[in-house]
């Protein structure tokens, strides 16, 4: 975190540049990037800042690659904050625009992000639907690391339901998926669900 200030020294320097010569898509990178070191530092006001002036070159430009990677962005960080209902609005226009360009990872990604927002207030049900189109779009398209995060993310919802079973068998499932493909942080985050699962067991067991 100590090189954040000097990464933003030089993307500050970068933008003059590139304003200078007029590259907006330059510009707007780097307003994504100082927006991301912002949110990483917990610098919520200012990560919005620079998200909504992404977002805006993003409206200039007419670039839906730049509107949707934006209102991603901005759906995280309203979740971050327990925004719910502003996650929601954004990640359900970054779906709007995957739908229109028929971009089916980008549609099978906004699933997952408005089911992680439903999870977080435990709308279980509603989390489990969008999950479980991920989940169809991903194996529809091989995205076979997706099909892991999904079934990892399908089980966290069953063990938080304290419906161990179905946790269980989904879990297996992704662990089989990440393993043929070494997916380390994929391996690294269903392990962990398992060992919470198996904590908790033990735990009502008592």
């Amino acid at each position: 975190k100590g090189a954040y200030p000097s990464a933003l020294a030089h993307y500050q320097k970068a933008i003059t540049a590139l304003q200078e010569a007029n590259d907006l898509k330059g510009v707007a990178a780097l307003y994504n990037n100082f927006g991301l070191i912002y949110r990483e530092q917990g610098n919520n006001p200012k990560a919005l800042e620079y998200y909504i002036r992404y977002l805006q070159i993003g409206e200039t430009l007419q670039d839906n690659d730049i509107l949707s990677s934006a209102y991603n962005n901005l759906g995280t960080l309203y979740s971050d904050q327990a925004n719910y209902s502003r996650a929601l609005e954004y990640y359900r226009k970054a779906f709007d625009i995957a739908q229109t360009l028929n971009d089916r990872y980008g549609v099978a990604i906004a699933h997952n992000n408005i089911g992680s927002v439903y999870f977080t207030q435990s709308l279980y049900a509603d989390a489990l639907d969008e999950y479980q189109k991920s989940l169809a779009i991903r194996k529809e398209i091989n995205d076979l690391r997706g099909v892991g995060l999904m079934y990892n993310n399908i089980g966290l919802i069953y063990k938080d339901q304290l419906d161990y079973v179905p946790s269980l068998e989904y879990f297996g499932k992704a662990l089989q998926v990440q393993e043929q493909l070494d997916d380390k942080p994929g391996l690294s985050s269903t392990y962990y669900s398992l060992g919470t699962l198996f904590t908790e067991q033990k735990a009502f067991a008592k």
